[in-house]
């Protein structure tokens, strides 16, 4: 609840927790427009969201950042996550290993600086307007977390496939990430609210 939005959320009408985000903290859908952001008082949390108008320190880095112990794509310079989230894809990439999937790391831990050069990549090749549709703005981004992760297979590291959204690793994954504490956090038919594009 903030303080000054008291009057608003009583001639809303809304039960509390509606009046409380609709008004207080619309960029939740990102489909509204919101003049105010807010920073994450503890980014540490597992369960903080992070997204445009809520956002983490420049400076923030996790302290338990580690190396996965997964393959990791040749051209991935990202490939420490959190503990947690390193344990929970290891766990899934072993489980399918063992069902005949074949699991990679294509980014894991990005920081400020390294989002923002991505991000400027993006302007440049494709504009401003694609370019928050398509990347996380710096301060934005759950990479930055460290429990944000882009996985890829086998099967596209060696160009089999073109992309992860076409590899039975990738359908396998989206029914059973949630068993390992994961999920796709972007997906096709959610993007008028999350406001960043499916990624497969």
């Amino acid at each position: 609840c903030i303080v000054k939005d008291i009057p608003k959320y009583l001639t809303s009408y809304q039960n509390k927790r509606h009046a409380i985000l609709s008004i207080s903290y619309p960029s939740i859908q990102s489909y509204n427009k919101n003049k105010r952001s807010y920073y994450i008082h503890d980014p540490y949390n597992i369960s903080v969201l992070v997204k445009s108008g809520f956002e983490i320190s420049p400076d923030y880095k996790p302290d338990d950042l580690r190396k996965v112990k997964i393959p990791i794509a040749s051209d991935n310079e990202h490939y420490t996550l959190r503990n947690e989230a390193a344990n929970a894809i290891e766990k899934m990439y072993i489980d399918g290993q063992d069902l005949g999937y074949h699991l990679a790391l294509n980014s894991g831990y990005r920081s400020y600086d390294d989002q923002k050069d991505i991000y400027d990549e993006y302007v440049k090749k494709y504009g401003i307007s694609s370019a928050k549709r398509l990347v996380a703005l710096p301060g934005t981004s759950e990479h930055q977390l460290g429990l944000g992760m882009d996985i890829t297979s086998q099967s596209v590291m060696n160009g089999t496939k073109r992309v992860f959204g076409d590899t039975d690793e990738y359908l396998w994954c989206k029914e059973n990430a949630y068993k390992y504490g994961l999920i796709l956090r972007y997906p096709q038919n959610k993007t008028d609210i999350t406001g960043i594009t499916n990624e497969p």
